[in-house]
């Protein structure tokens, strides 16, 4: 693991693998916000084949290059960390690239309601709430399409009371605000050092904002930088002494009838099992 010729060679790939993400996800996220791609058509196919293609080039990298089994378990498990990561990024900016394009129609409609007749609210408004509580509940939006385009002064009311609840409803998920965390607006979060920022968290799920501390508690990051060796050290321990052994063992049975590999199959399932329980329950921890 720590041999200096395999370590900074995997280090190295692990760091272009890591911060390169990069140069995908957020130029294709702001392409999704100026109009250039439409997420819910073009852009979330694009991040799939992405996504599908980072995998298999770090794989075909770890294989050609011939590392030791535990850089290559290493960078493989840190790729998909960083493909939960980029997916929660990319698919989450993709849902408010959408609200915010229904945002600039509602506020087009408004305009255009309020410049023909004067609207006050009224029993006719919808609260925010209501109006989330009808998005999760699937039950259709206003159709502002259905909206008539001269409608009289009754109907220019109600109708601007609904587009202004719903306006409020879509700058609720356009922005957050977390303990100690300055408020973040869509799109003013698609920058390379939110991005990087976020990477960086130990979190697979993206938010706008993150909760945070007013200082930093040296102790806690103490315990967690040991508490991090540690649980490395023990699964280099029992990996290469109870895991190893096993594998190469299945790998002789290669040259077995298919009939004798899959009598031995529960046999080898039993024997990773018990160095699978110790390896994951640190990580629980």
């Amino acid at each position: 693991m720590f041999q200096p010729i395999h370590l900074l060679d995997c280090l190295f790939t692990d760091a272009i693998m890591f911060y390169g993400s990069t140069l995908w996800n957020v130029p294709l996220q702001r392409a999704i916000m100026s109009g250039v791609i439409s997420w819910n058509k073009s852009g979330w196919i694009l991040q799939a084949i992405w996504e599908a293609a980072y995998l298999y080039l770090i794989i075909s990298y770890t294989l050609y290059r011939e590392w030791p089994w535990i850089q290559t378990v290493f960078l493989v498990l840190h790729c998909i960390v960083m493909l939960m990561k980029q997916h929660s990024y990319s698919f989450y900016n993709g849902y408010l690239s959408e609200v915010f394009k229904r945002r600039m129609v509602l506020e087009g409609k408004l305009a255009h309601l309020e410049d023909g007749v004067a609207t006050t609210s009224g029993a006719d408004f919808m609260g925010v709430d209501s109006l989330r509580d009808r998005r999760r509940s699937s039950v259709g939006l206003p159709d502002i399409s259905q909206f008539p385009d001269e409608p009289d002064p009754r109907q220019a009311s109600r109708f601007a009371s609904l587009v202004r609840a719903e306006i409020e409803a879509c700058d609720a998920e356009l922005s957050l605000e977390a303990t100690n965390s300055p408020r973040v607006t869509y799109p003013e979060n698609l920058t390379f050092s939110n991005y990087l920022e976020y990477i960086h968290f130990p979190t697979a799920v993206y938010e706008l904002a993150y909760p945070r501390a007013r200082s930093i508690n040296w102790s806690y990051v103490a315990e967690k930088t040991a508490a991090t060796f540690g649980v490395l050290g023990i699964m280099i321990v029992v990996s290469q002494h109870f895991m190893y052994p096993v594998v190469i063992y299945c790998h002789s049975l290669h040259s077995l009838p298919l009939s004798a590999r899959l009598a031995e199959f529960p046999w080898i399932l039993l024997k990773l099992v018990f160095p699978f329980m110790v390896s994951t329950y640190p990580l629980d921890r």
